[in-house]
């Protein structure tokens, strides 16, 4: 028997093709199959009929296997290590869904200490729940109902897709996917709960023609895949918002040879929510992130896809240039789980190579001894009690956007006025940043050139030093939109220092006098090349440091007079 899969341009079903490659691969080494073979555009293999149903029972214990892996206990319980209640498993096999307990007050109160027995530091819950039950992956696009509905199924989905390329198969109806022909009557429901690109679910009129809850069948092949891609919880990327939305991050690439290598590197980087022991929620997979919003969430993971952690040391480990070519955009499928699962809007993130520049680690400081990114030291550096915030700066930097990340940086600025214990950058992130910005734009964007660069950061950071206290400056220098408004702007805080410096001179202060003075000739370098075009770049990159280095000072004000 010879079976031919094309790739079919749909996401989440090439992920499905790239898994069942895999679990053919394991088969494989039991030496069940003629051939086996992934190519860019299609999984091909050959099996021949005599092991038919040796490789079935193969993939049905795997299928089984993957099943478990969806559900989770509740925290409490992995904490307390309360593993074997959880852990059984019926005659089928199978954990059960419906397993609940209630915790003792004790239990309550070990849970809420920041301290085990000995004094030693462990996780801890702010607030346990007395009444807990099996949790579902949150990336596991169905409900516990449909899980069980699965392990009910699976086997004799398996069963449907080998009937399908069996010789002495019916092949009466055309499926309306992938166009194959296949026996109706083992043709599948176009469930949302199966593909999470597919637009209805649980039988509820999403997005159908006329309102129509009708749903079109889908033949066992394309059934399978989808099966595959669902119950692989361990490959996809999540995260939970504060509004309790999960957010799925879904690769689309060219081809399924590099799709299967990006699998295999991020793979190692999502954690396993069964085994680790230490985490205190299911709010991501996605190792080590701090902060649960869209921009950062990819900012990390193309950090993982250039890094691993070996105890406290980061070691480059890069994707091959093909790979790294090769992705073109994230899916961000959106969704919410009760009683059913509640699908809100999806987006398309487009993206480029050099998006893996970006997230390099790279040496920063006086003498450029220190090395850090812009992940953990810049943006985990930022609190913000708006996350929105955090991720308008990630955002910026994800898209090379100086605009966006003047504009977050500004308001955060202004919020760190009013509560700088809620909204701040730490020293480390202000030390850091300017340096990854003027990386970003010598390096990996080039927009301006070298020498107006270091015009701007040195106009910029003195600004900032001595214009802190003058928000209404500010606000004219972040918000000026044309050059006759930038340079009306500029003249004002210029004039400013001027005056500034002429009264450290007064006080025979030196040191004052050299750090107001700019220089006449920079500022004219930067005004030479100032026209409208470029006017917003400019500005932008000017105000990064501006801000940066009013931040600065702020904190420096703060801690002279609580001496």
């Amino acid at each position: 028997m010879k079976v031919l899969i094309p790739k079919t341009g749909d996401p989440w079903t090439d992920i499905g093709i790239v898994t069942f490659y895999q679990e053919l691969e394991h088969i494989q080494d039991h030496e069940l199959l003629e051939s086996l073979h992934l190519a860019p555009g299609h999984l091909e293999f050959e099996i021949e009929v005599e092991y038919i149903d040796e490789v079935k029972q193969l993939l049905q214990t795997r299928m089984k296997d993957k099943l478990n892996r969806i559900l989770l206990p509740p925290v409490e319980l992995k904490l307390l290590k309360r593993n074997q209640e959880w852990s059984k498993k019926d005659a089928a096999g199978f954990l059960n869904e419906r397993f609940k307990t209630v915790l003792t007050d004790s239990e309550i109160e070990f849970l809420k200490s920041k301290t085990d027995e000995h004094g030693r530091e462990k996780p801890f819950l702010s607030h346990p729940q007395k009444n807990v039950e099996m949790t579902s992956m949150r990336n596991f696009i169905g409900i516990k109902g449909d899980w069980k509905r699965a392990t009910k199924t699976y086997i004799e989905e398996i069963n449907d897709f080998f009937d399908q390329y069996h010789p002495g198969s019916k092949k009466k109806k055309v499926c309306p996917l992938c166009g194959r022909l296949g026996d109706p009557a083992h043709f599948h429901p176009m469930n949302q709960s199966r593909n999470v690109l597919f637009n209805q679910h649980h039988g509820v009129p999403v997005r159908g023609y006329n309102s129509s809850v009708a749903k079109e069948k889908m033949c066992p092949t394309c059934n399978l895949l989808n099966l595959y891609s669902t119950v692989q919880v361990h490959w996809h990327p999540y995260f939970v918002s504060n509004k309790q939305v999960t957010h799925l991050l879904i690769p689309e690439l060219n081809d399924l040879v590099t799709l299967n290598k990006l699998f295999r590197k991020v793979e190692a980087k999502l954690y396993n929510l069964l085994k680790e022991t230490r985490l205190v929620s299911y709010r991501t997979n996605i190792a080590e992130l701090k902060v649960q919003t869209l921009y950062v969430s990819l900012l990390q993971l193309y950090f993982w896809m250039n890094y691993v952690r070996e105890e406290a040391e980061f070691h480059y480990d890069p994707l091959d240039p093909t790979t790294r070519r090769s992705i073109k955009n994230w899916i961000i499928p959106r969704y919410s789980k009760g009683q059913n699962v509640i699908f809100k809007d999806f987006s398309r993130v487009s993206v480029r190579e050099d998006i893996f520049n970006l997230t390099k680690r790279i040496p920063y400081g006086r003498n450029k001894v220190q090395e850090g990114d812009v992940v953990y030291d810049f943006i985990y550096q930022i609190r913000s009690e708006d996350p929105r915030l955090i991720d308008q700066i990630a955002e910026g930097i994800f898209r090379k956007d100086r605009g966006k990340i003047v504009e977050a940086l500004f308001q955060l600025f202004k919020l760190s006025l009013r509560n700088d214990v809620k909204n701040s950058i730490s020293y480390l992130g202000l030390s850091f940043f300017p340096d990854f910005f003027t990386y970003l734009n010598a390096e990996v964007d080039k927009v301006i050139s070298e020498q107006l660069q270091a015009d701007l950061r040195s106009l910029g950071a003195i600004i900032g030093q001595n214009c802190y206290d003058d928000l209404s400056l500010l606000t004219k220098l972040n918000a000026a939109a044309s050059k006759e408004a930038f340079i009306r702007a500029l003249k004002e805080a210029t004039f400013k220092m001027y005056k500034a410096v002429q009264a450290s001179r007064k006080d025979r202060s030196s040191k004052a006098d050299e750090q107001l003075n700019v220089g006449a000739e920079k500022i004219n370098h930067i005004l030479s090349h100032l026209d409208e075009e470029n006017i917003l770049t400019i500005r932008d990159t000017m105000m990064i440091y501006a801000n940066l280095s009013a931040f600065w000072a702020t904190k420096k004000k703060k801690e002279k007079g609580a001496e």
